[in-house]
């Protein structure tokens, strides 16, 4: 699974300072977090509707579950996370 990076986790408190309630996280999950919150997903999960995927630590843990990236709709309201998310998952935002 990859891990977060620097500039990922760099935004991600870039966002919390601008307006934290609407973050509600002080800190980003980390792929030990993901990997376990996800850890009954498998691909024959079916859809998955992500809520607030911020840096997409959950999203890179469905995918190494085997959800497929088709079966994935990423719902997120933060401009900034949407357009890093967008980069890396272009038909699911």
């Amino acid at each position: 699974m990859k891990q977060q990076s620097a500039p990922e986790a760099f935004g991600f408190f870039q966002a919390w300072l601008r307006n934290p309630l609407r973050v509600a996280a002080m800190a980003p999950s980390g792929h030990a977090l993901a990997g376990l919150i996800t850890s009954e997903m498998a691909s024959a999960t079916g859809p998955v509707i992500e809520l607030g995927p911020g840096t997409g630590a959950f999203t890179r843990a469905l995918i190494t579950r085997g959800v497929r990236q088709e079966d994935l709709a990423l719902i997120e309201f933060g401009s900034e996370f949407a357009a890093a998310l967008s980069s890396h998952h272009p038909n699911h935002l």
